[in-house]
């Protein structure tokens, strides 16, 4: 879509699951079209890959807590993984979207709105969401994440199954980054900018100039 319509200098903002899409994007054209990036908790590992080395394993396990190794929930372990692309795809996929995405809100978040949140997604069919899931949660996107050389800014939420010590991570990693972690008080979860849209605003609008 940039190349079609000639766009350059842009900023490209992406939030979970668009976050790869971005890092794609580098991976496949290179950054000359973009000018800045906001990548909101997202992180560039989601499910260990058996193959790694043990100095590979061991960076990727600092930014997960112990709980958070054995929670199906953060894929970290490739069975958790399988068995959740099935469920996903099976005929219970709507009632499993329901289950989770509820718990990507915090409490201050009304049933009304996590309700929008949830039948935007479900336009997408569920065997789709399935292969899009195993598709993103089998992919490292550490080398392009270690060759960004664009300005970035990083948000995540203390609270959010994404853990945000890989934000933390990607910080340390892209130079001159910025980074913002939300407290959980302040809507710190997977949604931040539906939970604390004045604060999210304000931080991207500074960081956009």
């Amino acid at each position: 879509m940039l190349g079609a319509l000639d766009l350059t200098e842009v900023n490209l903002l992406a939030h979970s699951l668009g976050c790869a899409v971005v890092w794609c994007y580098l991976d496949m054209f290179g950054p000359e079209r973009l000018a800045k990036l906001i990548l909101v908790d997202q992180s560039p590992f989601l499910t260990a890959n058996p193959a790694w080395s043990k100095e590979e394993r061991q960076a990727a396990e600092f930014a997960l807590t112990p709980k958070q190794r054995h929670d199906p929930i953060t894929l970290y372990e490739v069975k958790h993984l399988l068995d959740a692309v099935a469920k996903l795809a099976g005929p219970d996929g709507e009632a499993v979207t329901r289950a989770f995405v509820g718990g990507l809100f915090t409490p201050r978040v009304s049933e009304a709105e996590k309700a929008w949140a949830i039948d935007r997604m479900l336009m997408l069919p569920r065997p789709y969401a399935a292969r899009l899931l195993y598709d993103n949660a089998t992919q490292s996107w550490f080398d392009v994440v270690t060759r960004i050389p664009l300005p970035t800014l990083l948000i995540g939420g203390k609270a959010s199954q994404i853990p945000w010590k890989s934000l933390v991570w990607m910080h340390e990693r892209i130079p001159g980054s910025h980074l913002e972690i939300f407290e959980e008080v302040d809507g710190g979860k997977h949604f931040t900018f539906m939970e604390n849209p004045q604060k999210f605003n304000r931080i991207v609008a500074d960081f956009l100039g």
